[in-house]
């Protein structure tokens, strides 16, 4: 679904992309007709390892995505997290340092759990965050965001019932 929504914002040419939280490099493949450059990066040296037998990625890292945005300023046309950001509960140092990394004009496209109120909520059962949509509008704007798209989904079946997602495509100016 992510692919398909950056896939709407009718890219002319192929982006530099970074596939944030990797993981085994399921979207790799996907991301790859959109990608000049592909390089991914995760916090487990394992999952860089099931992402580098795909042979699908120019660059794999193994790292905070935080600390890697920030080391990188201007690198990126794309970043992508999938499924990441759920194990997030404050999106800001994340947003501030995709700002920082996306070159003018880049997109951020990412996927998290819906969520209720005004902010975010960590469910102790599943460890995952679950954000809400007027927190997600908000932390974007802040870091200097234009939301390009925002819809709910069903983002995967857990215990054979659907969990919501919101799935956010934003620009940088």
């Amino acid at each position: 679904l992510i692919v398909e929504a950056v896939a709407a914002t009718r890219p002319t040419r192929l982006l530099d992309t970074l596939d944030m939280g990797c993981g085994t490099g399921l979207c790799g493949p996907l991301l790859r007709p959109l990608a000049a450059t592909l390089c991914g990066v995760d916090l487990s040296p394992l999952m860089i390892e099931k992402s580098r037998e795909r042979g699908v990625y120019d660059i794999l890292e193994v790292g905070d995505l935080v600390d890697v945005l920030k080391r990188v300023p201007g690198s990126f046309d794309l970043l992508v997290a999938a499924d990441v950001l759920i194990y997030i509960g404050d999106l800001g140092p994340a947003m501030e340092a995709a700002n920082i990394a996306l070159r003018p004009g880049g997109l951020i496209a990412f996927s998290v759990e819906a969520g209720g109120g005004d902010r975010y909520h960590l469910h102790k059962k599943t460890l995952r965050y679950t954000h809400s949509e007027p927190y997600l509008r908000h932390v974007v704007s802040i870091h200097g965001f234009a939301i390009e798209s925002f819809e709910t989904v069903v983002g995967r079946w857990e215990n054979e019932s659907p969990v919501s997602a919101h799935l956010m495509v934003a620009r940088r100016p």
